[in-house]
């Protein structure tokens, strides 16, 4: 009973940007603190040469990285707004 207390009045954590480069994954999370943000957590991990043209390897390289930052990074909450490379994205 007394989580579900706590749970109810602290504040809610603001989303973390995942931005996944072509080069470097980078992870941050921000609070606001009166009138400006302040950095809570950040982190980021370079994508090995061998999975950067590898479809397959560079999808299983961001979810294992985007796990072990999660957990070691100090991030709050799940939720996430996402940055895709050009060569993901497609326009119509």
């Amino acid at each position: 009973m007394l989580s579900f207390v706590q749970n109810f009045f602290t504040p809610k954590a603001n989303p973390i940007g995942i931005d996944f480069g072509s080069e470097t994954l980078r992870m941050a999370q921000v609070r606001r603190v009166g009138n400006d943000f302040r950095l809570i957590a950040a982190a980021s991990a370079d994508i090995p040469s061998h999975a950067r043209h590898d479809p397959a390897g560079r999808l299983q390289f961001l979810c294992d990285a985007v796990r072990e930052l999660m957990s070691s990074g100090g991030f709050v909450g799940r939720q996430a707004i996402l940055s895709l490379p050009a060569h993901a994205m497609f326009i119509q």
